[in-house]
C-alpha cells in the first residue's frame, strides 16, 4: 500500500513503474521464500491419544463416515451405522488430541456382518454385494459369506481419518484393533465353556 509507505524509504521518481513492479516482485519472492523455508523448518510436536468409541463422540464419527463413504453414505442410515459403531466400544479406536472429551479425528472399528441384524447391516450387504457384480467370482464368494446362516463370520472394517491426520497414526489402530478381536474371540470362548 502506498499510504503506508515511509515517504523516505519509497522508490525514487527516476524508477519507470515496470522497474518498480519487478522490484516489488523480487522483494516478494525473496520473503515468500524465506517464510515458507521457515514454516518448512517448524515442527510441531502433537499428542495422539487413542480412546474406545463414546456416545459423546456420535457426531464426529457420524462425519467420518459419511466421509468414507463420500457419495454412497447417502445409501446407508448413517446415524444408526454410527450408533452400532459406538455401541460396540470393546472394538475400536478413535484418535483425538485434546483429551477425552475432544472430538475424534480419526475411527477404525470392525462389524461383525453375520451377528447384526440391523437395517443398516442388511443396507451394507446389498452395496456389497451390488458393488462386486462385475467380479462373479468375489460376488458369490461374498454372497455366501455374508448370508446369516453362514457359519463363518466376516467383519468389515472401517476406518476413516481426517485428510491432514498423519497416516503414522494407523498401524497402532489396526494392532490395538487386532488385539480386541484377539479378546472378543477369547471372550466368547470363555463365556460358551
Amino acid at each position: 500500500n502506498k499510504g503506508d509507505e515511509d515517504p523516505i524509504d519509497s522508490p525514487s521518481m527516476d524508477v519507470s513503474e515496470e522497474e518498480e513492479e519487478e522490484e516489488i516482485d523480487s522483494d516478494e519472492g525473496v520473503s515468500d521464500g524465506e517464510e515458507n523455508a521457515h514454516l518448512e523448518e517448524e515442527i510441531v510436536d502433537i499428542d495422539f491419544d487413542f480412546f474406545d468409541p463414546k456416545p459423546i463422540d456420535f457426531h464426529s464419527i457420524k462425519n467420518l463416515v459419511i466421509q468414507l463413504f463420500s457419495a454412497d453414505a447417502e445409501l446407508f442410515c448413517i446415524s444408526e451405522l454410527t450408533e452400532l459403531i459406538i455401541s460396540q466400544p470393546l472394538l475400536g479406536t478413535t484418535v483425538k488430541v485434546d483429551g477425552a472429551d475432544s472430538d475424534p479425528y480419526a475411527v477404525l472399528t470392525v462389524l461383525n456382518m453375520n451377528e447384526h441384524s440391523k437395517k443398516c447391516i442388511k443396507d451394507l450387504v446389498t452395496y456389497l454385494l451390488d458393488k462386486t457384480k462385475q467380479d462373479s467370482v468375489l460376488n458369490d464368494k461374498l454372497d455366501t459369506l455374508l448370508k446369516k446362516d453362514s457359519i463363518e463370520h466376516v467383519g468389515l472394517i472401517l476406518s476413516e481419518r481426517l485428510i491432514n491426520m498423519p497416516v503414522q497414526i494407523v498401524p497402532p489402530m489396526y494392532k490395538m484393533l487386532q488385539e480386541e478381536i484377539q479378546w472378543a474371540v477369547d471372550d466368547v470362548s470363555i463365556k460358551a465353556t
